[in-house]
C-alpha cells in the first residue's frame, strides 16, 4: 500500500512538473510561426492576422507577439496611415510589457524587445517623430549589448546588432544631439561582422530572417561601403532564382538602380503580377522613375499609378516632380508647371527627395533640357548616351553662368562612373570653382565623389580632407544625406587601419 501510494505521489509530482513546464513561456519558431511569416514577408497581412486569430493558444509561444508586430509594422511602414498609427502606437508598449514579464530565458527576452523597438523607430520616424524612434534604437542597442555581453553564442543578438552599430556610424550631423543624448556607437565594420555572424549560423539553418538579413548586407555594401555592384551580386548570389514577392523586388530593384543595371530593376518589377504589386505601391514609383531613365515618356501612367494607390504622404512630392520633368520632354510647359506647383501643396517634404522636388518648385526655374536628359541618363546607368548629351555643350555651357555649375558637376559624374578619375576630378574642380562657398548640393557632392576617388586611389589623407570638408558645407540639397555619406567614408576610412 505504501508502495502504492509512493507512486502516485511520484505521478502527481511529476505531473505537477509536466504542468508548469508546460505553461512556461518559450520563443519557437516552427512551422506555423513559419506559415504566417512567409504571408506577412508577402504582405498579405489580412490573412496573416487571420491566421494568428485561428490558433487555439498563442500565448505561450512570444514568437506570434513578434508576428502580431511585424504586422502592424509593414502596414504602417508601407501605407503611412496617421489614424492607423495613432490607433495603434499603444501596441508598443503591450507587447513590450508582456514580453518583459513573462518567463521566457533572458536572452529571449531581450531579443524579441529589441526586435520590436527597432521595427517602432522606423514606424516613428516614418511619423516624423523623430525623438521618439531615436529612443527606441536605444533601448533596442542596449538590449542586444547587454546580451552580446552575456550570451556571446545567443546568435540573433547579432542580426539586429549588426545592422544597428553599421547605422548608427553614419547617423547625419543634424541628428548629433540624438547621438549625444543617447549614447549611441559608432561600429561600421564591427557591424558588419556581427551581421555575418548571424548569417553563417543562419544558412545552414535556413533560419527565418535570413533574407532580411541579406538584404541588410547588401544595403551596407552599396550605400555604406560604396560598392553598388558588389551588392548586387551579393543579392543575386545568395537568394538566386527565388520565386519574387514585391518586398524582394523592392530590394532587388533597388540594388539594381544603385548599382546602374537600370534595365534588370525594370525586368524585375514588370515580371511581377499587378495584383503583386498593387500590395506595395512604391513598386510602381520605381518603375515610373526606372523607365524615365530610359527617356521613355510614357513613364508617367506609373507615377499616376503610385499617386491613386498611395495614400501616405512620402514621395508624393518627388512623383509630382518626375511627372513635371515628363510634361518638359514632352514638350508641354504649361503641364510642367501645373504638375510642379503640386510639389508645393501635396505629400510632405520629410526626405531629401521630397524637399529637393519642393525647392525645385520654390526656384521658380525650368531645368534645361539636355542637363536633365543627362541627368536621367546618368541615374540609369546609361553613361555613354549621357555623355554624348553634354560633351558637346561644355563650352556654350560654361559660358552661362546659370548652368556652368551643373554641366561641370554631371560631367564629373558621368567620368567618374566611366572610369576615368583623373577627368572626374578635373570637373569637379570646375564645379568647386564655379560654387566656393558650396551653397549648392551639386559642389557638396564633389566634395563627396572627390573624397571617394581619393579613397579608391589609396590616398587616405586626401580622402579624409575631402569628406571633412562635405562635413562643414551647408547645401541647398540633400544635406542628411551627403553628410551620412561622408560619415560612412569616414568611417570606411578609420576601419582600413
Amino acid at each position: 500500500m505504501i508502495k502504492f501510494c509512493q507512486i502516485i505521489l511520484f505521478f502527481f509530482f511529476y505531473l505537477q512538473i509536466s504542468i508548469l513546464h508546460a505553461s512556461q513561456a518559450y520563443c519557437v519558431f516552427d512551422a506555423d510561426i513559419r506559415k504566417i511569416y512567409a504571408e506577412i514577408i508577402n504582405l498579405d497581412l489580412d490573412l496573416a492576422r487571420i491566421s494568428i486569430g485561428n490558433k487555439a493558444d498563442t500565448s505561450l509561444n512570444k514568437a506570434y507577439l513578434l508576428l502580431e508586430n511585424e504586422i502592424d509594422f509593414y502596414s504602417l511602414f508601407i501605407y503611412e496611415q496617421k489614424s492607423e498609427y495613432e490607433n495603434k502606437k499603444s501596441f508598443k508598449s503591450k507587447r513590450l510589457n508582456l514580453i518583459k514579464h513573462s518567463d521566457l530565458p533572458l536572452q529571449w527576452k531581450r531579443f524579441l524587445q529589441a526586435e520590436i523597438l527597432l521595427q517602432w523607430s522606423l514606424i516613428h520616424l516614418k511619423q516624423e517623430d523623430e525623438f521618439r524612434s531615436f529612443q527606441s534604437i536605444r533601448e533596442s542597442i542596449q538590449l542586444l549589448e547587454d546580451n552580446a555581453n552575456e550570451f556571446p553564442d545567443f546568435m540573433y543578438t547579432y542580426k539586429s546588432l549588426g545592422i544597428l552599430h553599421t547605422l548608427m556610424s553614419t547617423i547625419p550631423a543634424g541628428f548629433q544631439w540624438a547621438a549625444w543624448l543617447l549614447g549611441m556607437k559608432a561600429q561600421l565594420l564591427s557591424g558588419k561582422v556581427e551581421l555575418q555572424k548571424y548569417i553563417q549560423y543562419a544558412e545552414p539553418r535556413q533560419d527565418l530572417f535570413l533574407d532580411e538579413s541579406y538584404a541588410a548586407m547588401g544595403f551596407i555594401i552599396a550605400y555604406l561601403e560604396n560598392k553598388p555592384e558588389s551588392a548586387y551580386q551579393y543579392w543575386t548570389r545568395k537568394t538566386g532564382d527565388k520565386s519574387l514577392n514585391a518586398l524582394h523586388t523592392l530590394v532587388h530593384s533597388k540594388l539594381a538602380i544603385k548599382a546602374g543595371f537600370n534595365d534588370d530593376a525594370i525586368r524585375t518589377i514588370e515580371s511581377l503580377r499587378d495584383l503583386e504589386r498593387d500590395k506595395l505601391p512604391l513598386l510602381y514609383f520605381l518603375l515610373g522613375q526606372t523607365s524615365m531613365q530610359k527617356l521613355n515618356l510614357k513613364a508617367d501612367q506609373h507615377f499616376h499609378k503610385f499617386l491613386n494607390l498611395h495614400k501616405g504622404s512620402t514621395y508624393i512630392k518627388e512623383s509630382y516632380q518626375k511627372l513635371a520633368w515628363i510634361s518638359l520632354l514632352k514638350g508641354e510647359p504649361g503641364l510642367y508647371r501645373l504638375y510642379i506647383s503640386n510639389c508645393l501643396i501635396k505629400g510632405n517634404a520629410f526626405n531629401d527627395e521630397d524637399r529637393q522636388a519642393k525647392q525645385e518648385a520654390l526656384s521658380g526655374k525650368i531645368p534645361d533640357l539636355y542637363l536633365l536628359k543627362a541627368r536621367l541618363l546618368f541615374d540609369g546607368g546609361y553613361m555613354k548616351q549621357a555623355d554624348e548629351m553634354l560633351s558637346p555643350r561644355i563650352e556654350e555651357y560654361y559660358a552661362n553662368p546659370d548652368k556652368k555649375l551643373e554641366c561641370a558637376y554631371r560631367l564629373g559624374r558621368i567620368c567618374q562612373m566611366n572610369k576615368q578619375p583623373a577627368r572626374a576630378l578635373q570637373f569637379y574642380n570646375d564645379a568647386l570653382h564655379f560654387d566656393p562657398q558650396n551653397n549648392s548640393f551639386m559642389s557638396c557632392n564633389a566634395l563627396l565623389q572627390s573624397g571617394i576617388i581619393f579613397e579608391s586611389l589609396q590616398k587616405k589623407d586626401d580622402s579624409f580632407s575631402y569628406f571633412k570638408k562635405v562635413l562643414q558645407t551647408n547645401p541647398d540639397q540633400y544635406k542628411r544625406s551627403l553628410h551620412q555619406k561622408a560619415k560612412a567614408g569616414i568611417a570606411r576610412l578609420n576601419g582600413s587601419g
